[in-house]
Order: structure tokens, then sequence, then C-alpha cells
């Protein structure tokens, strides 16, 4: 973000001075050449990685559930985009549009301090311990509400809750369920916790207790 905003207020600074960037000419064979036209083609190269690498990252970190490959995927993005965004002053300079470039500018740190707000927010929430969210970070997960759900569904279960946290690809918590009576308890929560494990390959353990008077915990790990 320091870096988003140290471009943000240098472009505005150059926009409002009224700043016109030069770009020298090279010889090429024997003929002078601008170097803007030089630009665009490494430029164009340049981002054709990243589109491929961004794009292909992103279903398997959504199917794996890994947020480091989706944050990857986030960078590539940013990267072409970036890349894309350069190549526009560099036409407005050959085309007379002296403002072309530290308006690119201006966007481009927009979008860095956007991002990095996004990835602040993301650390400060994560480590807060909050309810865990999809990869993507656009809605709450839904996961703990299907398992919620699935014990809400058996015949001995009045009533359940689900707390779940995030570790890394998998979810670890405890479910907590108000029984319809104590017959066999233990077999039928070893037989639940089953049922959860088979429900979601994310969800690595979970530990189910009663939250019934006089029944402290029965659950397993």
């Amino acid at each position: 973000m320091t870096i988003g905003a140290y471009l943000f207020i240098g472009s505005r600074l150059h926009l409002i001075r009224g700043h016109r960037p030069t770009i020298s000419s090279m010889e090429v064979l024997g003929r002078v050449v601008w170097r803007g036209w030089m630009f665009l083609p490494i430029l164009l190269w340049s981002i054709g990685p990243a589109i491929w690498l961004g794009r292909s990252k992103l279903g398997p970190a959504r199917r794996l559930h890994d947020k480091v490959l989706y944050a990857d995927a986030e960078m590539n993005r940013a990267d072409w985009k970036t890349g894309a965004a350069a190549i526009v002053p560099v036409l407005g300079i050959a085309l007379g549009y002296w403002w072309a470039d530290a308006v690119a500018a201006v966007l481009i740190s927009c979008d860095i301090l956007h991002d990095g707000g996004r990835s602040l927010r993301a650390c400060v929430f994560d480590l807060m311990d909050r309810v865990p969210h999809r990869v993507d970070d656009t809605a709450v997960e839904a996961l703990p509400a299907r398992v919620a759900t699935e014990l809400k569904g058996l015949d001995w279960v009045r009533d359940a809750r689900v707390r779940l946290r995030e570790a890394g690809h998998v979810f670890l918590g405890e479910a907590f369920v108000e029984p319809v009576d104590h017959r066999d308890l233990i077999p039928r929560l070893a037989e639940a916790r089953e049922r959860l494990l088979r429900l979601d390959w994310r969800l690595h353990e979970v530990v189910i207790q009663l939250e019934e008077g006089g029944i402290e915990e029965a659950g397993s790990s």
C-alpha cells in the first residue's frame, strides 16, 4: 500500500504540474527508431504469460480451497493489468497526449491501493479467527451450515449449532448438539462424526459436544 500511495501522490503531482515525459530514440541498423515503439511488443509479450498463469490457477485454488494459490493468481492478474495499463501512456505519448502517462499511473496506483487494502483486511480478520469465508473472500463459506443441517437431520438430534475455523486447506471445529434422549449416545456420536467427515473432504476434524445439563462432553478426537 505504501508503494501505491507513493505512486498516486507522485503521478498526481506530475499531472498538476504539467510534467511532460520524454521517451528517447535510438539508432537501429542505421535508422533512428523511437524507443516507445520498441516498448510495445515487450509489454505485450510480458502480459501473455501472466494472463495464462492467472486464469489457470483460479480453478485449482477454488477446488482446493487454497488461499495462497488464489492470492498468487490475483498477483498474476495485477501483473497483466499493470502491463496493459503501461501500454496506454506509450500510445498516448506517441499521439501527443502528454497527460496519458500520469493518468495511467494514477489508475495503476488506485488498483494497488485497492488490492493492498483488501489483503490487509483479510490478514486482520483471519488473525481474529473470523467465520470461514470462501477462497475468493466474496461470501461466507457454506460448509458450517451444511454440517449443521446434516446434524439436524438425525432423528436423535433436537437442535445443533456448528463452529468451524480454517487451518490452511482444511476446516477444524466443534459441533454442539441437543439430543432428544440419552440412549446409546456414544455410538450415535461416533456415527454422526463419521457422517460429517464424509460430508466434505475439507472437514478434517470435528468434535461433537452435548449441550444438555449433566453431560459435559461426549465426542471424539
